[in-house]
């Protein structure tokens, strides 16, 4: 779902016996791909990348390595973009803009990824009460709305977790993080990953 403002990622495929994060940075400078104050090293993200900034387009890029579900994630989002074609794009992309414009936008400065704000708003689509809520005839301005009413004002962010498998449901957050074993540090926001419902995508 791209916006003017948006990053590129991409995902690097091998074998290291240790991830070349160091390497790439070092790399990305001496050949003048990026200036070396817009590299970060995230070695300590639970998917390391390397974040940069092309010198010439002044296009952010994200870096990772062997991020597998990072692929399969792209073909799940498309699927629920025909799903729900064409509110959910739309309703993303302007609540994208939104968290940019108030530096809510980046995981690691303390925001929201893209893909979680696009699983909050298939459940919040899957869950409507309105049954004609995402028909051809949906008001996407009250829709807005809406969004906001439940994650901003009504969401149960202590006891409640997300997932969007089968139609999307609700779930035990309490329970889900039990089986995480001690030393595990619980995140407000609690969204079940897709494709490993044991791990929490949101942190």
């Amino acid at each position: 779902l791209p916006s003017p403002d948006s990053d590129i990622d991409i995902v690097v495929f091998g074998y290291w016996p240790v991830l070349p994060l160091k390497s790439l940075e070092r790399l990305l400078v001496d050949n003048g791909i990026a200036e070396r104050d817009t590299v970060k090293v995230l070695d300590k993200a639970k998917v390391p990348i390397v974040k940069l900034v092309d010198r010439e387009s002044l296009v952010k890029v994200d870096i990772s390595f062997n991020a597998e579900t990072g692929l399969s994630s792209v073909t799940l989002t498309e699927d629920f973009m025909r799903v729900y074609s064409p509110i959910l794009e739309i309703l993303v992309v302007v609540l994208k803009q939104f968290l940019l414009l108030r530096n809510l936008n980046e995981v690691f400065t303390g925001g929201i990824s893209s893909y979680s704000l696009i699983l909050m708003a298939v459940s919040f689509l899957q869950l409507h009460p309105r049954p004609n809520a995402t028909g051809k005839d949906a008001n996407l301005g009250v829709l807005l709305i809406e969004f906001f009413e439940l994650y901003g004002r009504n969401f149960n962010y202590s006891n409640v977790g997300i997932s969007v498998l089968s139609g999307g449901r609700y779930f035990d957050k309490n329970k889900f993080y039990e089986q995480m074993g001690e030393g595990f540090m619980p995140s407000l926001l609690c969204i079940q990953d897709p494709f490993d419902p044991q791990k929490d995508v949101s942190r």
